[in-house]
């Protein structure tokens, strides 16, 4: 029932020195019961006056007075209130999403600033993606629930959700980002559209995934929206997802989010129930929307997202396509020098396709963060660097390729051990790598490179997506492959491996000892003789 209800009861309270008042609440696990305006009227207590102790007692009173029954004066009639759609927010909503890795945790140990829709959200210690803490959220029904956060935003305005989400219960349907749009200030009222991340995970992983919304567009009238992490439960057996290290950063416009006439949160909550087992998206009037102009693609129990099929074989989507194919070539992570170690970065991207590739509304992110890449046009076996700062063309004076500032790439990349994943104007994934202690792409990671030195794959472009694709290069040669032959143990040792086949090819270098000893005899016969020609000329004139 959508109305509040006055419960009241008088009672008669006689040599009672405590009280205590229940209220309970009886229905279906998930049920929720408003309570507000609790109150005990009636007389002050009777303070009782100590007396003398005596040994006799009184005579009794002919009439016992009688007892007095306190009058409850009326409570006023309230107006009924409208039940809240979500339970209220209790901090004022920000521009910044808060406690953002979940590391914070409020008297009860849970995840600060954090909220959650049904179910039951803790902290845990034990399954997490960085740092001490993750957030956990726990099923035993079949609805769908969400951790969320509500933030406030700019009408209109660009941005990106993303998370790091792990779902290893085969009694999760899916599990997935949404981001809902509101009027108001702080995340209540009908929402006035939402937009769901570009992936689900539908299969059970103990990996956590990255789940994006890519750039979405808040509707024009829009001045909040919640931030919500989605179980979708398979049935009320219990199931749990996690999440960690979530981002709320403003972001270029991949497409609109689409209107959803009349749908509000508890509608929403309902239609999240009759998700498909298929990962596919519900139809009708409230079915949660998403940007009609991207696919939905579901990840599988693999715990690196899907890039490109092993040796020289195109990308999926607008990549392949296009005929073009670019690679994270060379990382330059941990430069060396005094000052800020960060400015120094540099990461190289290298087109291996037959056709050109327009970086238009692609983008590069870390562990932490994402950098919009620059409009550009990366030719066919063309090079192009990004680079942190300007510091670049000082180390660089004799660099002829094309190379662009960022200012800063990612959340500035980990010296002992980070990931860089480059993904398309869609959302697509295009090409991703880990190295040093980050095994969540490549699984070995690519060997950590000393300060100075860079990873770069050992042929540019070659990619079988293992860390075998990269070696450690000590003279790092941005908008250039890699110097032959390399000083670096790595290349070296292909570079004796190579002679060492050649070898057992049947060529044999037997002859090149005695020939590098018949030379060193003539030059030796050579200098002898030189010195002693002047004595051998003196003596055959004083003979003649």
């Amino acid at each position: 029932n959508d109305a509040w209800f006055d419960v009241s009861r008088s009672v008669q309270l006689d040599q009672t020195d405590h009280l205590t008042i229940s209220i309970i609440g009886i229905g279906a696990a998930g049920d929720t019961v408003n309570i507000d305006d609790v109150r005990l009227t009636g007389p002050p207590p009777v303070t009782s006056t100590p007396t003398a102790t005596i040994t006799e007692l009184p005579p009794p009173a002919d009439t016992p007075p009688p007892l007095t029954t306190p009058t409850r004066t009326p409570t006023e009639q309230r107006t009924p209130k409208a039940t809240a759609t979500l339970p209220p927010v209790a901090a004022p909503a920000s521009p910044e999403l808060r406690n953002a890795d979940f590391e914070a945790a409020d008297d009860d140990g849970n995840p600060s600033d954090w909220y959650h829709y049904g179910g039951v959200l803790t902290s845990d210690q034990d399954r997490v993606y960085d740092g001490g803490r993750s957030a956990r959220l726990e099923s035993t029904t079949a609805s769908t629930k969400w951790l969320y956060q509500v933030v406030t935003v700019e009408p209109g305005g660009g941005y990106e959700f993303s998370a790091w989400v792990r779902s290893s219960d085969a009694a999760t349907n899916s599990a997935f980002l949404r981001v809902s749009w509101y009027a108001s200030d702080d995340g209540t009222g009908k929402s006035l559209a939402s937009a769901d991340s570009t992936e689900r995970i539908t299969a059970p992983d103990d990996a956590y995934h990255w789940l994006t919304t890519t750039g979405i567009a808040a509707p024009d009238a829009a001045h909040s929206a919640r931030l919500r992490i989605m179980l979708a439960p398979a049935s009320a057996a219990a199931a749990s997802i996690y999440a960690d290290d979530a981002f709320w950063t403003p972001a270029d416009v991949v497409a609109p989010s689409t209107l959803a006439p009349g749908a509000d949160d508890a509608s929403t909550s309902a239609v999240a129930d009759a998700l498909p087992a298929d990962g596919t998206e519900a139809t009708g009037d409230l079915a949660p929307t998403v940007r009609a102009t991207t696919a939905q693609r579901v990840l599988g129990a693999s715990r690196r997202p899907a890039t490109t099929t092993a040796g020289n074989s195109a990308v999926a989507g607008s990549v392949a396509e296009s005929g073009a194919r670019v690679v994270i070539n060379e990382v330059f992570y941990d430069p060396d020098g005094v000052g800020n170690n960060s400015a120094g970065e540099w990461v190289e991207l290298y087109n291996a396709g037959a056709e050109d590739a327009i970086l238009d509304g692609w983008s590069l992110a870390d562990a932490k963060a994402t950098t919009k890449l620059p409009t550009t046009t990366l030719g066919s076996h063309a090079y192009f660097v990004l680079a942190a700062s300007d510091s670049f063309y000082a180390r660089y004076p004799r660099f002829i390729s094309t190379a662009l500032t960022v200012g800063r790439i990612g959340n500035t990349l980990g010296n002992d051990g980070d990931r860089l994943s480059l993904r398309d104007a869609a959302g697509t994934a295009i090409d991703a790598i880990s190295w040093g202690s980050d095994t969540a792409i490549l699984d070995p990671a690519i060997p950590d490179a000393p300060t100075g030195h860079s990873i770069e794959r050992a042929i540019s472009g070659v990619d079988t997506d293992t860390a075998d694709d990269f070696v450690d290069n000590e003279k790092p040669t941005p908008g250039a492959p890699i110097e032959a032959p390399s000083a670096n143990p790595q290349r070296q040792n292909r570079t004796d491996e190579a002679v060492s086949s050649t070898i057992k090819a049947g060529q044999s270098f037997g002859w090149l000892p005695w020939t590098v000893a018949a030379l060193a005899a003539v030059a030796l016969i050579a200098a002898v003789s030189w010195r002693a020609f002047p004595t051998l000329a003196h003596r055959l004139r004083h003979q003649a």
